[in-house]
């Protein structure tokens, strides 16, 4: 996949746009350039979440309406599918925020987690799929954080449960296949008793996985 890193500053092309050789556009402001001081620049470790979106939208699961926080797949895929594109930092830092909420008994059960609206969605509407959707990095909800975290921590479990570094992809297909993902998820994942049985080992997995059980629960989180 090609695509194109401009500064937002010096761009004359919008988020998405294709250059002249087909490359997708991404405009970012890089870091030291001038910029406009009225509003707080995203951090540049969203940059990669912000391109996962938007190739997932645009590759796997179109969005064809309208109001709704991503493309046409639930709101925890379209995320779990940015987090997918994040780098190490933010990684060890949703890592950080799963240990903590799992000692705290505030991860959000997978039952609702599988089913929510994004928490952002539900405490202001904010514009997704484009440019603009880069100034909607600060939680507008207190449960934003909450589901960012699941949706890092459950990918993980899903390509150690599965093997499958692919899994977005998979679960993606599934999707377009009209398949209930609860239930795709449970066979694919080799764990039997249903979605109260995987949220059980989901969470006995965080306890165990070295990547958590080794992390400082006392760290920053998001």
């Amino acid at each position: 996949m090609r695509f194109d890193i401009e500064d937002v500053n010096h761009a004359s092309r919008s988020w998405g746009d294709l250059a002249a050789d087909g490359a997708r556009i991404y405009v970012w402001p890089f870091k030291g350039s001038a910029s406009d001081t009225s509003r707080q620049s995203p951090p540049a470790d969203l940059l990669r979440h912000e391109i996962g979106h938007d190739l997932f939208i645009r590759y796997l699961v179109p969005s064809t309406k309208s109001e709704q926080y991503g493309g046409d797949a639930p709101d925890w895929l379209d995320e779990v599918a940015a987090i997918a594109f994040e780098g190490e930092t933010l990684r060890a830092g949703r890592r950080r925020a799963a240990v903590r909420l799992a000692k705290q008994a505030k991860l959000i059960p997978l039952q609702k987690f599988l089913t929510m609206n994004h928490p952002e969605m539900e405490a202001r509407p904010i514009p997704t799929s484009s440019g603009e959707a880069l100034q909607a990095f600060e939680p507008g909800s207190e449960d934003t954080p909450r589901f960012y975290a699941m949706a890092s921590a459950f990918y993980e479990y899903l390509v150690a449960r599965t093997g499958s570094p692919a899994i977005v992809a998979e679960l993606a297909a599934a999707f377009g296949r009209r398949e209930p993902l609860d239930q795709w998820i449970v066979e694919r994942a080799g764990r039997g008793g249903g979605v109260q049985a995987l949220d059980a080992d989901f969470k006995a997995w965080i306890a165990l996985e070295p990547l958590y059980g080794g992390a400082r629960a006392d760290e920053g989180g998001l």
